[in-house]
């Protein structure tokens, strides 16, 4: 009986061991939770100057494209 006995202990210690151990990676969790969720508006507004810059970038680079293809032409025929 007193084997039983420990034993229940021992499990029972594990377990609030393992429990306490999820709780503070509840909270933890609950906090990066928050924290994100204030971010949002930002992450939101970073992807949309990331856009704007990516297509500036592209009209750019085909503006430069046009360009050189124009020139390029223009010195064949001189």
């Amino acid at each position: 009986m007193s084997d039983v006995s420990t034993s229940k202990k021992l499990y029972y210690a594990k377990l609030r061991k393992e429990l306490k151990k999820l709780n503070e990676n509840l909270t933890k969790l609950d906090s990066n939770l928050k924290t994100t969720a204030e971010q949002v508006p930002s992450i939101r507004k970073m992807g949309t100057l990331h856009s704007s810059m990516l297509m500036s970038v592209q009209s750019v680079i085909h503006q430069q494209s046009a360009n050189d293809y124009i020139e390029g032409h223009n010195t064949t025929r001189s």
